[in-house]
């Protein structure tokens, strides 16, 4: 005996499986999950934009659960956000959940930063909550603070071109032209050198051996040179341990004796009369000596035997 179903039941069957399939897929579409069980968590923000119903929740990028419900309570001036994660996820009581932007558009969604304490949040529990600053945030909070940099670097470079059109203008232009051409100058006189030097090589190395010969040789003679060093030191001591000054005062008191006029040195040195002596003296001795030779037998007799 075979068993059939009426037309009427397999229809009542189909509209169960249909709405069961509707459930399912609302819940779905909100987010949840009808096959695992959840535990809720309460978050409260002062600012949930872009937050909503169904957001994804990650634990290390890893989606754990789902928004379920945002309110706000005027009277805390709060935002009130429950989130449902798996249960099998475990959440420490320090955990805080961080609202950020999932992509570079914006998009938000909440990440659980898990803590490390031993106690674990239960159903319903508080978890705290923290905003993170995305690049749309901070763009908007520097970019007055930006735009005031950027007028002063262009107010900056506005200024430095209208000198160098000064620099550059018509009547500069001779100047700069004399410029560059004392400069193109002074770079063949550099390469004249640079070539007048490697033509000169070897009598500048011969120059460097001799000096080089030098310093060995005074190096060499550096003992004789410090006992040179060394006695005119010892000569310097000398001189001024002797006593210089009674030196001088005697010379002096020689010369003044010299030069006095009542001395003898000095009537020597002063008078006339000895002069006026010496040359009748000399002019006698000459009148003697011319006497002799004209008269000698005057003055010399010579016999022989």
């Amino acid at each position: 005996m075979k068993f059939k179903l009426s037309k009427e039941v397999k229809a009542g069957v189909i509209v169960l499986l249909i709405g069961a399939a509707m459930y399912w897929l609302v819940y779905f579409l909100k987010g949840r999950d009808i096959f695992n069980s959840f535990t809720q968590y309460r978050i409260e923000y002062q600012s949930v934009e872009g937050i909503s119903s169904t957001i994804p929740v990650y634990i290390r990028g890893l989606k754990v659960g789902t928004v379920k419900e945002v309110s706000y309570d005027h009277k805390r001036d709060l935002f009130d956000v429950v989130v449902q994660l798996e249960s099998k996820y475990s959440i420490p009581a320090n955990s805080v959940a961080q609202i950020f932007s999932a992509d570079l558009l914006g998009t938000k969604a909440i990440r659980i930063n898990v803590g490390n304490s031993t106690q674990i949040l239960g159903n319903n529990d508080l978890m705290q909550s923290e905003v993170a600053t995305d690049i749309l945030n901070y763009l908007s909070t520097e970019l007055p603070a930006l735009k005031e940099q950027i007028g002063a670097v262009l107010l900056g470079l506005d200024g430095s071109v209208k000198r160098l059109n000064a620099i550059l203008g018509a009547e500069n232009q001779e100047n700069i032209e004399n410029a560059l051409a004392h400069l193109s100058e002074t770079l063949r006189q550099f390469r004249s050198l640079g070539v007048w030097l490697n033509n000169e090589t070897p009598q500048i190395h011969a120059i460097l051996s001799n000096l080089n010969h030098l310093s060995e040789a005074l190096s060499a003679g550096s003992s004789d040179i410090e006992k040179t060093l060394f006695n005119l030191s010892a000569f310097s001591d000398t001189l001024r341990q002797a006593n210089i000054s009674e030196a001088i005062h005697h010379f002096d008191l020689l010369i003044r004796q010299l030069q006095n006029p009542d001395g003898s040195v000095g009537r020597l040195l002063n008078s006339d009369d000895i002069h006026q002596n010496l040359a009748r003296l000399l002019c006698n001795l000459d009148s003697l000596v011319s006497n002799i030779s004209q008269n000698p037998k005057r003055y010399f007799r010579i016999s022989i035997f």
